[in-house]
């Protein structure tokens, strides 16, 4: 049994994954992030994966397999889990894949695209505020652990010695 309550979790996970990306498809603002390896498909996947990473949450409505997208404070959900959970293991130290940056900047992009809207709950507002903010703090981090690297670097450079010729 346990079998098939794997496949139909994954078969969630893959739903939730079409859905985002029926869902941000169609903003150009979004899909200008996706020209390089990383596509748009492989990033919905991340989030979706991130979104279940702590078993089905409560706010998320039965996934089925459609070809609507999601409502928006969904996606702004699911966004918000995952970049909370992006977060945490940048800051534990941990480097984030391609497409896991690109969850941060979605996730940034999405937020100020919702906050645009004119009837916003109290709710919907301060989840974007946060999110706004873990995508700030993650830059920062990104910028120190860089700057960290590069004058380790340096330093190794510079105290490199040639060898002495016999």
């Amino acid at each position: 049994m346990s079998f098939v309550r794997a496949v139909g979790h994954q078969w969630q996970k893959a739903s939730l994954a079409h859905q985002l990306r029926l869902s941000i498809a169609p903003s150009a603002q979004l899909r200008q992030y996706f020209t390089g390896n990383c596509r748009l498909t492989e990033v919905t996947h991340v989030i979706a994966a991130l979104v279940f990473a702590e078993g089905q949450p409560k706010w998320l409505p039965e996934v089925k397999p459609a070809e609507t997208p999601l409502d928006d404070d969904i996606v702004l959900y699911c966004l918000f889990d995952s970049a909370r959970l992006l977060f945490i293991r940048e800051v534990e130290g941990g480097e984030l894949k391609q497409s896991e940056q690109l969850v941060m900047t979605l996730a940034e992009q999405w937020a100020y695209k919702m906050l645009q809207q004119p009837e916003l709950t109290n709710e919907h507002i301060s989840l974007c505020q946060l999110l706004q903010r873990i995508s700030q703090q993650t830059r920062i981090l990104r910028q120190q652990s860089r700057r960290k690297r590069l004058n380790m670097v340096m330093r190794n450079t510079l105290d490199w010695q040639p060898a002495s010729a016999c």
